[in-house]
């Protein structure tokens, strides 16, 4: 058919349908087909793409079926009418739809019907094409529902004006084409991917495309004439529908969750319009159903993620943090915050270099750039430093994240390990501090494997076998052949012995270093077995004992020197071991004064006790710890074996070794029973005042006193000593000068008598005896003698004042005193209690002069150190303090001893309550230190944690009366 035959049948089919300029515009008018779809139409053609995939999409749907592909006979006429169709395809969006429009839609009509084309396979092919532009719509719209469901409504307007051309010129062939047109439009709806709802007035559906029924789980089900309140059971649904129908045209969206048929639960996102039938003048409403449950469901998986690994991170014990490249904070967890005692607020104008300290700033940048080139770094240690001030040390690990090869976070994990690296720090220093006690205390420390027979040293062993440390590898046989022979054979019994019997040992031995010196050495040991009993290790101590043996023999000659010249006193003087279980030495005065034989507290030191009055024999026995600290002086009555009484004084003094430790007890009673008579009135008043006083205060006052004497009375023995050693020199002087003076006197007579002989014969014998005397040496040297003596008595003379001075014995009155020159005098005193078992810190400040009785003070701090020395198991620190706070002059004495448990606490001020072994106290001390400082309207306080230490505070108020 040529385009003259096909125009004419056009302008035919035109004419006979009524198809003209009024018909259109009333067809127009029936879709609401206005200005603002035409627009929408245009705005839309411009956007779109070549018509020529749609076109593809109309021929590929028709070639798909057997029945339409032999209605295209060959490629050449499939290419005209592809060429026909993207022209109407182009046309169908571009917003002319004049009587030409209809012209070209009528004659594509009339091509599709030459060819044989049925409606069916036409309107398919167009619901395939509509497929196509339902995306190409919805991308054009910029995923703007509104503009989406405006746009494509407009299009469906078109679409129905083509269909009804189309409808009108497939007429004449089959009017049932109308009915086919409905149909296939209903597939277009049922094809699109959304689910569409159109409502009535009543809210009762009128269609419903597949898509919806397919998000209710039934995609049989049948809706039409339910209503949306049984369809979609939401509350409040059904208001929001009838307002936005009441609006017109407006759109509304809303969230819904509901449980489809299935008992699903799903969440649908619903876009709702109104619209107006023209043909029934009824109001409709449009519900277009996204089913977006699988994106609320990845959403709500991803903020559950979330929230789960912030919360992990908030409560994490490590410090977590997350910077920017230039270590700006974006994220720090809760224990950072605590750690370093920042706020968000403080880190929002901070960088990480910022908390970094300064002595590790340089070496972290170093380490963040290697960090940003995605390097991940391990066991990253450094500084940061709080928000006070303190440095923190932390460990751990660090890393970045890389973006276009760049890193955009570095995260990090750290660990305060500031405890560890203090501990470390400790250990070091107490490495340190053994090896220079060991060095100082010339003791060093062993480990035998009994399986190689290998030993290890200490440093300090080295040293002692005059070796350089690690000189040699040492074994149990090179040990032994450093030993003296003598030796060897006694150490070898003697270790086989205890690892035999799996005892702790000690003992002396000889040791022959390289240089041929000999070396006394004292060790001891223990040995360790597995876990099935057998010894593997023997480990012990060595100490290098040669000078103390050396000065042990020369104290044992001192104290023979020293028994000559106490027998030849009228006194008795005695000597016992600090436990009061040995008696050492009692002279022969004994017999004299006592009535009993000395031999007899040889046997039972005790003995004596039984002598003494029974009314003073509790006294003498409450004052016995006087004896080792120093003060004891006492007087007392005994009854000898006839019945007689007699008053004796005894006093007794603490006798110090070179390491100024207590090792004996000397003493001397006299027998004062005249004196005692002749002031017996006296005595009598003065026994009256001392009932009057508290017995308590009474003994621990004169242990404190015999403390302070034990401290001073090995330096007394000194200088009695080689006052004694002069006097016997003397002696042997004034026998010769004796002998001269007989010989001068022999002279005299001679030459009286007038005798020349016998005056030549005398003046020979007084020649030798001046020559044998040496008289120029002997009266130079008596002079010398003379002088060292009345030196060594006025030391003796110096030392008592110091002790008196100490103990303010001619001041019992309350006087004006400065309680640091107490603690002053105080250590003097109990230095030799102290310094082997404590290091002491004095911190003392500025305090005024206070009224007080200085002696009683003194006796406080005394007890005080004392128990604070006595409490440490090994050697500790002793802090002494003295401040002003506020009315109170403040004292503390704390130590590092082995603590008072929680329930002793309480009953420390009671008197005899002791937690010393037996025999080391009496419970007193801290009872009568409690009654001074009560006496001076003071207070004493006591902090106590077993294991870690003790600490007492005196108060003392600085005014008033006491």
């Amino acid at each position: 058919m040529n385009q003259r035959k096909i125009d004419e049948a056009v302008t035919t089919i035109v004419k006979e349908i009524g198809l003209d300029a009024a018909e259109v515009s009333l067809r127009k008018a029936y879709l609401k087909l206005e200005d603002r779809d035409l627009a929408l139409l245009k705005g839309y053609h411009e956007k779109q793409a070549k018509t020529s995939v749609l076109v593809d999409a109309f021929y590929e749907h028709l070639l798909s079926f057997d029945e339409t592909r032999g209605l295209l006979p060959d490629a050449a006429a499939v290419m005209r009418l592809k060429q026909t169709l993207a022209l109407y395809f182009n046309r169908l969006t571009g917003g002319d739809y004049g009587v030409g429009y209809i012209q070209d839609r009528i004659q594509i009509g009339l091509t599709h019907q030459r060819i044989g084309l049925a409606p069916k396979w036409y309107f398919g092919a167009y619901a395939q094409c509509l497929a196509e532009l339902l995306p190409r719509v919805l991308q054009a719209a910029g995923g703007n529902v509104d503009a989406f469901m405006d746009t494509y409504r407009a299009l469906l307007k078109v679409v129905f004006l083509d269909m009804g051309l189309a409808i009108d010129a497939y007429r004449h062939a089959d009017r049932q084409a109308i009915s086919t047109v409905n149909e296939q439009t209903q597939s277009v709806l049922s094809s699109l991917p959304l689910g569409i709802l159109l409502l009535s007035e009543q809210l009762q559906v009128l269609s419903a495309n597949l898509a919806f029924r397919e998000t209710q789980g039934d995609r049989d089900a049948e809706f039409r004439g339910k209503l949306l309140r049984d369809v979609l059971p939401v509350s409040g649904l059904e208001d929001w529908a009838r307002l936005v129908m009441q609006q017109g045209g407006r759109q509304h969206q809303i969230m819904i969750d509901i449980h489809n048929s299935k008992g699903e639960r799903r969440f649908q996102m619903v876009t709702m319009r109104g619209m107006r039938s023209a043909a029934e003048d009824k109001s409709r409403l449009l519900l277009v159903i996204e089913d977006v449950t699988e994106r609320q469901r990845a959403e709500q998986a991803v903020r559950d993620s979330r929230d789960l690994m912030l919360d992990f991170l908030e409560n994490a014990n490590d410090l977590i943090q997350t910077v920017t490249p230039e270590g700006r904070f974006e994220f720090v967890n809760r224990a950072w915050l605590e750690t370093f005692g920042y706020s968000h607020e403080d880190l929002s104008h901070r960088t990480l270099f910022d908390i970094v300290h300064p002595d590790d700033r340089e070496s972290f940048k170093s380490l963040f750039e290697r960090i940003k080139t995605g390097e991940s770094l391990r066991g990253v240690q450094a500084v940061f430093v709080t928000k006070d001030g303190r440095p923190v040390a932390v460990e751990g690990n660090i890393n970045s994240r890389i973006e276009e090869e760049r890193a955009v976070i570095v995260r990090a994990i750290f660990r305060d390990i500031t405890k560890r690296k203090q501990a470390e720090e400790r250990l070091r220093k107490s490495e340190a501090q053994l090896a220079a006690a060991q060095e100082i205390a010339h003791s060093g420390s062993w480990d035998w494997d009994l399986s190689t027979h290998q030993i290890t040293w200490s440093d300090e062993l080295y040293r002692i076998y005059g070796l350089k440390p690690g000189e040699i590898g040492v074994t149990y046989e090179i040990f032994l052949r450093s030993v003296h022979p003598e030796d060897v054979e006694r150490i070898k019994r003697l270790l086989e012995k205890a690892i035999e019997a799996r005892h702790p040992f000690s003992f002396d031995y000889r040791l022959i270093r390289r240089n041929g010196s000999v070396r006394i050495v004292h060790t001891q040991g223990e040995v360790l077995c597995g876990p099935a009993g057998t010894p593997t290790q023997v480990i012990g101590t060595a100490q290098d004992v040669t000078e103390r043996r050396q000065a042990e023999d020369e104290l044992r000659q001192s104290e023979e020197r020293f028994r000559q010249v106490t027998e030849s006193i009228s006194e008795v003087f005695w000597m016992t071991s600090v436990d009061k279980n040995q008696m050492i030495y009692i002279s022969p005065t004994y017999w004299e004064i006592w009535g009993a034989s000395p031999q007899k507290l040889y046997e039972d030191p005790r003995a004596w006790l039984d002598a003494i009055h029974p009314e003073d024999r509790e006294r003498v026995i409450a004052a016995f710890p006087k004896q080792v600290t120093g003060e004891y002086d006492m007087e007392y009555r005994i009854i000898r074996p006839d019945q007689s009484m007699r008053w004796i004084r005894d006093r007794a003094f603490p006798i110090r070794d070179e390491a100024d430790r207590v090792y004996r007890v000397v003493g001397i009673a006299e027998d004062i029973t005249e004196r005692k008579k002749a002031g017996e009135a006296l005595q009598k008043a003065y026994k009256d005042l001392q009932d009057a006083q508290a017995h308590l205060l009474q003994s621990e006052k004169m242990a404190s006193l015999g403390q302070m004497a034990a401290g001073v009375a090995h330096e007394i023995n000194n200088p009695v000593g080689f006052v004694s050693s002069n006097l016997r020199t003397l002696e042997e002087y004034m026998s010769d000068l004796l002998q001269l003076v007989g010989g001068y006197e022999a002279l005299l007579a001679s030459v009286e008598r007038g005798d020349p002989e016998a005056v030549e014969g005398e003046k020979r014998r007084v020649r030798a005896l001046s020559q044998q005397v040496n008289v120029g040496f002997l009266m130079e040297d008596l002079s010398r003698l003379v002088e060292q003596s009345l030196e060594g008595m006025d030391r003796v003379r110096r030392i008592v004042q110091d002790l008196k001075e100490f103990s303010h014995i001619d001041r019992a009155e309350r006087m004006r005193f400065n309680l640091n020159g107490g603690i002053e005098s105080t250590l003097n005193i109990v230095w030799n209690e102290l310094k082997y078992k404590a290091e002491v810190i004095k911190e003392l400040g500025d305090i005024p002069e206070i009224l007080c009785y200085p002696q009683q003070i003194n006796q406080v701090f005394m007890n005080l150190l004392v128990n604070a020395a006595q409490s440490m198991p090994k050697k500790g620190k002793i802090w002494i303090r003295s401040r002003v706070e506020g009315d109170w002059i403040v004292v503390e004495i704390e130590d590092t001893g082995c603590g008072i448990a929680a329930e002793h606490l309480k009953k420390i001020f009671d008197p005899f309550f002791t937690t010393k072994p037996v025999g080391k106290g009496t419970g007193l001390g801290l009872s009568v230190s409690y009654g001074i400082v009560q006496k001076h309207k003071g207070k004493i306080e006591v902090e106590s944690t077993v294991g870690k230490g003790t600490k007492f505070r005196v108060l003392l108020p600085m005014a008033g009366s006491i």
